[in-house]
């Protein structure tokens, strides 16, 4: 599935727009190759799932109709109950009815249509028109929304770079302490197998292009690094430094097993400063408060952090 194309007109756009508005002093984490990805949109690239969007809904062929009925219905089933055109095409794929051919476009129109986020609705009404109407889309309105999304995709490098504070992972994402050396998996989960792995060097290079990539990006130094998925060692914090890093941030599950002296969520590490996220109230945010209402959320967060200095990490695909 195309998710960056797809989260670009929703989650990677609020985000930036919703920062800017409200003046909040948040950090963004972006990865070098996320950045190449929207790269390649804004630059006018395509994928398969594109190819199949652009292609009138009359010429496509048996083989292409049974992909698209395979790939084209996923998402969020809150999704499928907020929008009744998108829903009913579930509905429909569900019961193995046919799909005629203005079927087939209506899907390919929700799709794109229905992953748009709430600032991309209010600047382009023409999309809360089109969810309205729900189904009989025609090629010139399904080539409406195609063009939006790719107007959203192209606007997100200025949008980024007008926030207050950019981190960056390493470039492709790798989990650096096994990157490094297998062997240190050993210090927390036991006499595993190991198979030998050591490239600390492709650690530093992944490091080092992925904060040149982000830092070129933006237009100024980045100073912060999320490792892959909050994964620290000695070793990587040495080569974070190597590479040009101030900080850092990690969990607190890690700074448990650690060894140092005083407590609270910041810690002084080989001259970086370490930030460890509080685990339970991350997910807190990430996973339980998207079926609260949004306003008994936000006060059981304030009564939650009840005056504590505490850090908050949370993964963007997911910004509710």
């Amino acid at each position: 599935m195309p998710w960056v194309r797809l989260h670009g007109t929703r989650g990677y756009r609020d985000v930036p727009r919703i920062i800017s508005e409200t003046r909040a002093q948040v950090t963004v984490n972006l990865v070098a190759t996320l950045v190449e990805q929207i790269e390649h949109y804004a630059g006018g690239g395509s994928d398969l799932h594109l190819d199949l969007c652009r292609k009138p809904a009359e010429a496509l062929t048996p083989v292409e109709c049974n992909w698209i009925l395979h790939n084209f219905l996923h998402g969020s089933d809150r999704a499928y109950a907020w929008f009744e055109g998108w829903g009913a095409l579930r509905a429909r794929r569900e019961r193995g009815d046919v799909f005629t051919t203005n079927h087939l476009r209506d899907l390919q129109v929700w799709c794109n249509l229905a992953w748009f986020g709430a600032t991309a609705v209010e600047d382009f009404p023409v999309l809360g028109e089109l969810r309205r109407k729900g189904a009989g889309f025609t090629e010139a309105e399904k080539s409406t929304v195609l063009s939006i999304q790719f107007e959203c995709l192209r606007s997100l490098r200025s949008l980024y770079q007008a926030l207050p504070d950019i981190s960056a992972s390493p470039y492709a994402h790798p989990i650096l302490p096994l990157l490094v050396n297998t062997a240190h998996a050993r210090r927390n989960l036991g006499d595993i197998p190991d198979p030998g792995f050591r490239r600390a060097e492709d650690a530093l290079a992944q490091l080092k292009l992925g904060r040149e990539i982000i830092s070129d990006w933006v237009g100024r130094a980045v100073e912060g690094l999320w490792p892959s998925e909050g994964s620290v060692s000695p070793e990587v914090i040495e080569l974070a430094q190597q590479a040009g890093f101030s900080w850092f941030a990690s969990d607190e599950g890690v700074l448990a097993r650690s060894e140092r002296q005083g407590h609270g969520p910041t810690w002084a590490v080989g001259g970086l400063r370490g930030l460890f996220r509080d685990h339970g109230l991350s997910d807190r945010i990430g996973f339980v408060y998207a079926d609260w209402p949004g306003k008994k959320a936000a006060t059981d967060l304030i009564e939650q952090i009840d005056g504590r200095d505490i850090v908050l990490v949370l993964d963007g695909e997911n910004p509710w």
